[in-house]
């Protein structure tokens, strides 16, 4: 899956985001040191980003060094645990990049 940046804004405002255990922290590490893709330098031309791994759905990890928080979720199940988004979904989320931080609004797709 992946996900493409329609709009973006810089952020000053703190948040907390879910957070792993470290055995689950260590298996997201171990899967983003694998990862080849550059640092992603420019949010605004940043072609589609591949979706790596996530922490309960709300928490993805990307290529080029982007993490998403899907403070918004609009996918959840029976038990209101946020699950994986579908095609053309779109979503407010907080961006994390070494660029800083973002407010955005992204579009899902495989």
């Amino acid at each position: 899956m992946f996900i493409k940046v329609i709009s973006f804004e810089p952020m000053t405002d703190s948040f907390l985001t879910p957070t792993p255990n470290i055995r689950e922290l260590q298996y997201i590490s171990e899967l983003l040191r694998s990862n080849t893709v550059p640092e992603i330098t420019n949010l605004a031309t940043a072609g589609p980003i591949e979706i790596i791994t996530n922490y309960h759905g709300s928490m993805l990890y990307c290529a080029g060094g982007v993490s998403v928080y899907r403070y918004s979720s609009q996918t959840f199940n029976r038990y209101w645990h946020v699950t994986e988004p579908f095609d053309g979904l779109e979503e407010n989320v907080y961006i994390m990049t070494d660029l800083g931080n973002f407010k955005a609004r992204i579009q899902f797709f495989s």
